[in-house]
């Protein structure tokens, strides 16, 4: 019981999600365990066989295939590994029926392949993989888990699927040489979920939309709104699901001096000398006028002085700017891969970069009070 075979049929089944899922487990984990042991014409393994065919067949469990599952684990010796197995199984169907987990707002498919080795093993092609409900089913997706996979040769089923994880801002068909007509099938499908699926599964997306030939995908590029993405590669697919994010990315480096007077900035914070704290940070914005976030730490010093209208002022100010650079593409999310939407005009850039923020934006008040914060 201790091989990896024996471990991974038992870590499968406690860690299903939904009794769906445990009906799954004994059609593509428990029935090829039996195929593959020297005695499988033993008469409870013969039994146990010709049960789970049905219960999977059906995709139901009635009252009688749990009596005949206790029978059967009954029958072995305790010690073994299916006796172990359907007790666990047992004792974690009568927990998920008793007490449902939440929507896994996920779906699969179970499908029996017809494998080029001869077997024909039970599979879960994954239909929809929401990954904000469900991390489990990301880091399968990461580890090339995801797929249904021949237990015979090793073989694996690249299955068409949606896969969504709202908190990463990810949407993704991945459609391995689907044809025009059934990535059509797939996107309307993708689509349809989303407008259906609960708001707190979807981040609030009000809207969604799929970009051909664009690449992707990136995250907030469109403030409540999903960007749907096709994706064929399974390399990307599993790169994109597992590379980091950079959230509020900037197309300009910060230069030395920036960079000196942070670290002087947060040095003055962590002394308490929070006079001397604010008139650093306002330099350093006056320096770079993209950095909102400095505005942040303005008025964060300000509130600790006291001084809790300008520490509002400042805070509405960066909240105001944040939206508007990111509506003007200065900045954005972007992602470690480097897909991130096209930057705004390298003018733009180098004109808040050099001159400040453009005066049509409607800070001007707010850059004259940084500039008596700064002692300038």
């Amino acid at each position: 019981m201790g091989s990896d075979p024996a471990r991974r049929l038992l870590e499968t089944i406690a860690n299903a999600y939904n009794p769906y899922e445990l009906i799954a487990a004994l059609g593509v984990d428990v029935l090829p365990a039996i195929e593959r042991r020297d005695d499988t014409q033993a008469p409870p393994l013969q039994a146990l066989a010709k049960l789970i065919e049905s219960i999977v067949q059906d995709f139901e469990v009635e009252a009688s295939h749990l009596d005949a599952l206790r029978s059967i684990a009954q029958r072995l010796d305790p010690a073994d590994t299916i006796a172990v197995a359907l007790h666990l199984w047992l004792r974690r169907y009568e927990q998920l029926t008793a007490e449902p987990p939440p929507e896994s707002a996920s779906e699969f498919e179970l499908v029996r392949f017809r494998c080029k080795c001869g077997k024909r093993p039970w599979g879960m092609a994954w239909k929809v993989v929401n990954a904000t409900r469900r991390p489990d089913l990301r880091q399968r997706v990461q580890k090339g888990m995801i797929f249904p996979t021949c237990w015979g040769c090793g073989k694996i089923f690249y299955m068409p699927l949606f896969y969504c994880d709202p908190n990463r801002g990810e949407y993704l068909i991945y459609a391995p040489g689907a044809d025009e007509e059934r990535f059509e099938a797939l996107r309307n499908a993708a689509v349809g979920y989303l407008h259906n699926v609960p708001a707190d599964l979807r981040r609030d997306v009000a809207n969604c939309g799929y970009y051909e030939g664009m690449p992707g995908p990136w995250v907030g590029a469109i403030d409540g709104f999903a960007a749907i993405f096709r994706v064929d590669s399974t390399k990307l697919f599993r790169e994109i699901v597992t590379e980091d994010l950079i959230y509020d990315a900037k197309p300009v480096n910060v230069t030395f001096e920036t960079y000196e007077l942070g670290e002087r900035a947060r040095r003055a914070v962590a002394g308490g000398a929070m006079r001397d704290a604010v008139q650093l940070f306002a330099r350093l914005f006056l320096l770079d006028q993209s950095q909102f976030a400095v505005l942040m730490e303005i008025s964060s010093c300000l509130r600790k002085l006291g001084d809790k209208k300008d520490s509002e002022i400042l805070a509405d100010a960066a909240a105001r700017l944040r939206q508007k650079l990111r509506a003007e593409k200065v900045v954005y999310d972007g992602r470690a891969g480097g897909r991130y939407p096209s930057p705004s005009p390298d003018a733009l850039i180098a004109e808040i970069w050099g001159r400040g923020l453009p005066a049509a934006w409607g800070f001007s008040e707010i850059i004259d009070r940084v500039r008596q914060l700064a002692g300038l």
